[in-house]
């Protein structure tokens, strides 16, 4: 009986532990596909890569429809203008961007038209007064 109880005691604990959310602080309005410059301003980059690596490495996975001659990227905006891929968020300086966002290869396609086979990304600056 005290073994039994033992176990239901620590099932509780661990439930409660697990839905506290103390593993990661967002943003309470960005969710897990947005970050905001509340987030943004917590971690030490020099540029978009390096924010998305330290906060939402998932935004990085390839995911959507897949290409057969294996070739496509992840498309990058910023303030509403194609970048490019990955490779792109390198050459973003981490000091002025307000917001990312990460879209599916659905919902990329649907607001930003075709050619977005494994999703975007979208970059908002202090420029862009988004």
């Amino acid at each position: 009986m005290r073994h039994l109880f033992r176990c239901a005691l620590i099932a509780a604990f661990a439930a409660a532990c697990a839905s506290s959310g103390t593993a990661v602080k967002r943003s309470s309005a960005g969710g897990d596909d947005v970050i905001l410059s509340d987030e943004i301003a917590t971690v030490q980059a020099a540029n978009a890569f390096e924010l998305i690596r330290r906060l939402r490495p998932h935004f990085l996975r390839l995911s959507g429809a897949v290409s057969l001659r294996g070739d496509g990227d992840i498309v990058v905006y910023v303030d509403g203008i194609r970048q490019g891929g990955l490779a792109s968020l390198r050459s973003i300086p981490a000091a002025g961007i307000t917001r990312i966002e990460r879209l599916s290869a659905t919902d990329a396609t649907t607001r930003l038209g075709t050619g977005h086979v494994y999703g975007a990304i979208l970059i908002a600056t202090r420029s862009s007064g988004y």
